[in-house]
């Protein structure tokens, strides 16, 4: 996913902003996707 759509969710209107907070632990990460792929299987059964 390009970092622009990234930005544009998370609401960051800087690159600067967008690194100074892209720190995220590779589990939390991961849980992040997890979660958030049961959220669709359940919408889109």
């Amino acid at each position: 996913m390009p970092e622009s759509v990234i930005m544009e969710i998370t609401g960051h209107s800087t690159r600067e902003m967008f690194d100074r907070y892209n720190t995220v632990d590779e589990d939390d990460t991961r849980n992040a996707i997890n979660q958030l792929s049961r959220m669709f299987d359940e919408k889109f059964r």
